[in-house]
């Protein structure tokens, strides 16, 4: 199979093009890159430029990530995580391939339930972010009914080209400078590592899953402020981590209180996941 891979130097795309080295090239990955193709582009430029070019599936880890940015720039972020999204689609369905779209738990806000949510709660983003994507998520199912929606949180791992890197990173970062962290106590999510996602998007390629919403995100939830306190104690760094709320930390955009997700319905079709502990601590011993 022929596959366009859009954001291939972020977290994820960079997992995937690693997974697909390590399991010696099983598809033909084509990295189509911004200056190729351009998301902020209108939509018909972008079901343009994709016009005569051959490939079975798209996968799109490409977006406008920042949350706080959005907020400011809403016009792009409806630009790249919305409207490209369903010109993809529509790429797609014109040559009869499949559509593999990134998203993320941020399309949940209030209210939500205290348990990992399932794909059928119905989304409520709170934030330009949020909305963005979800939207993204509904182009993308207006336009062709062969897409995939995979839901991810707190991502970590892969080997970013010029991005600012995870949640992990910047904490291992700032924690050996020696700073006093502080640190969200009132958001829960279920942080995800590339190396459990990466290999589970090949395998759902590669299978032909069924069409939908899918939750991939590692067993578990969290806070950030434990989490941060996990990252600290396995990477054996000693510095004080104070917690904070959401409205003291000041963030531009507000945040979900809870967006852990329930991956059940992944674990079904490819076998469990493991907890999000295992591979934060497998992810940092390969930093050592």
């Amino acid at each position: 199979m022929r596959v366009l891979l859009l954001g291939s130097r972020g977290q994820l795309g960079s997992a995937i093009c690693q997974e697909n080295e390590r399991r010696s090239r099983p598809f033909d990955l084509v990295s189509c890159e911004r200056a190729e193709l351009d998301l902020s582009s209108p939509p018909e430029q972008i079901r343009n430029r994709l016009e005569g070019v051959r490939f079975d599936a798209v996968i799109n880890c490409a977006a406008l990530h920042d949350v706080d940015g959005a907020e400011r720039a809403p016009s792009l972020a409806f630009a790249v995580n919305a409207h490209a999204v369903g010109a993809l689609a529509a790429a797609c369905k014109r040559t009869g391939a499949s559509l593999v779209h990134v998203s993320t738990d941020y399309v949940f806000g209030y209210p939500t339930p205290n348990y990992p949510i399932s794909e059928e709660v119905a989304a409520t983003p709170l934030n330009v972010y949020g909305t963005t994507k979800y939207l993204g998520e509904r182009l993308a199912f207006f336009e062709n009914d062969n897409t995939l929606v995979l839901r991810l949180s707190g991502l970590f791992g892969g080997t970013p080209t010029g991005k600012r890197g995870s949640f992990v990173s910047a904490i291992l970062r700032r924690g050996r400078e020696g700073q006093t962290l502080r640190v969200v106590d009132d958001q829960r999510v279920s942080p995800t590592s590339t190396v459990d996602a990466a290999p589970r998007i090949l395998d759902m390629i590669a299978r032909r899953a069924a069409p939908g919403i899918y939750h991939l995100v590692n067993s578990g939830c969290t806070s950030w402020y434990e989490m941060a306190q996990q990252i600290l104690l396995l990477a054996k760094i000693e510095i004080d981590v104070v917690p904070v709320t959401s409205a003291e930390y000041g963030a531009h955009a507000r945040r979900p209180p809870y967006s852990a997700l329930a991956n059940d319905k992944v674990a079904g079709l490819l076998g469990p996941i493991r907890p999000w502990q295992e591979a934060l601590d497998e992810y940092l011993r390969g930093l050592a």
